[in-house]
């Protein structure tokens, strides 16, 4: 198995190792996703390709479904925290970017988890559920953010248990909010709006199509994918990825802990950073890029016409920074009219004056596309 070496400096000499993509995700769909739903899926027709689905069985229609139809994609890739106890709230509102405690029953909110030197951990989603609050979280990335927020737990009454009998679907389409009452769950009118229902629980989060997150144990994904199957195209995991890119919504892998600081993936300009709340690990340096308007470093939506999605953390040039990386990839994937469309964060001097290459000085074109944010001044 191969793996990559990431050294968290708050956590002493010791170094964390994550699995690389590609084997952590292969782990993750044949030891954590539960047996019925690894067979149910199978039973609706996906394909397993590189530990994860690929597919069922048309991916060029499918991409065209997630582009601007009515689409459904399993997201076993995703994990959970449960976070509960009478300090849950506090604990939480302490530890993110975000402000927790003002969160309602009804809503959630996206942030990021730091280190002291404000470099990003990961972006979780916060999500009240039952007696605390759900963190969904990459998976591969959930058993050492639970150890690490452990640690500072103290003598807080909170407990953080990973969920790992919860199944997560992404549904989404222009007809999507109309689909989901009639199969019996609720639909949320705004983004980060949440709605709990006896059996599932229903997150809208940021696309350029309405889009949701459900999850639940598994009878109950399994009864609303089927309810849903008839107005949905199922569609693999990297159709729902790709969503993200074009919403412009960071996801932070194992490949790019602790590259960047939340303004550089413009996590504070999707609404998941707080810069009136109080202090969380980083944000000193955090506010400070914010206040003195130093964020020199941004996110921006970029094609590439080559076969291939680069990994996160791939470097890009640009003539004008020379032989250093101008920035780098934080997520790619393919696009639906081929070649691929990615995430990258660069200098924003490079971005306004300059041609970024993929991963040398003489790599493919990276063309900009339009955010559907803009970005600060």
């Amino acid at each position: 198995m191969y793996y990559t070496r990431i050294v968290l400096p708050s956590l002493g000499t010791s170094a964390v190792t994550f699995p690389s993509a590609f084997h952590a995700t292969q782990q993750q769909f044949q030891r954590t996703m539960t047996d019925t739903w690894r067979t149910f899926l199978a039973a609706s027709g996906a394909v397993v390709a590189n530990g994860e689905v690929a597919h069922f069985g048309n991916p060029q229609v499918e991409a065209t479904a997630a582009a601007d139809g009515e689409s459904l994609a399993d997201l076993s890739d995703l994990g959970a925290v449960h976070a509960a106890g009478e300090d849950a709230r506090a604990f939480l509102h302490a530890q993110l970017t975000n402000d927790v405690s003002g969160l309602s029953n009804t809503r959630s909110a996206i942030a990021g988890y730091c280190n002291p030197k404000g470099r990003l951990l990961a972006v979780v989603r916060i999500v009240p559920w039952r007696d605390g609050f759900l963190l969904l979280i990459p998976r591969a990335l959930l058993d050492v953010t639970i150890r690490r927020l452990r640690m500072f737990v103290l003598r807080a009454r909170v407990t953080l248990t990973p969920c790992d009998a919860l199944v997560a679907v992404g549904a989404s389409g222009p007809a999507m909010p109309r689909h989901l009452p009639a199969a019996g769950m609720g639909a949320p009118d705004a983004v980060d709006a949440c709605t709990h229902g006896p059996d599932v629980t229903v997150v809208r989060v940021p696309g350029t199509l309405p889009r949701f997150v459900l999850f639940g144990e598994p009878a109950a994904l399994e009864r609303s994918w089927r309810a849903l199957r008839p107005h949905a195209r199922p569609v693999g995991a990297g159709r729902w990825r790709w969503q993200d890119i074009v919403a412009g919504i960071p996801v932070i892998v194992s490949e790019t802990v602790e590259l960047f600081v939340p303004q550089m993936v413009n996590l504070d300009l999707v609404g998941g950073v707080n810069f009136k709340k109080g202090c969380y690990p980083g944000q000193e340096i955090v506010a400070r890029m914010h206040y003195r308007a130093k964020a020199k470093q941004r996110m921006a939506l970029m094609h590439a016409d080559v076969d291939t999605a680069p990994d996160p953390g791939t470097p890009v040039f640009a003539r004008s920074v020379g032989e250093q990386p101008a920035g780098h990839v934080v997520n790619a994937e393919a696009a639906p009219g081929g070649g691929i469309d990615a995430l990258v964060s660069a200098q924003r001097s490079a971005l306004e004056s300059d041609v970024l290459r993929l991963g040398s000085s003489g790599g493919a074109a990276l063309r900009a596309r339009a955010l559907p944010y803009p970005l600060a001044s």
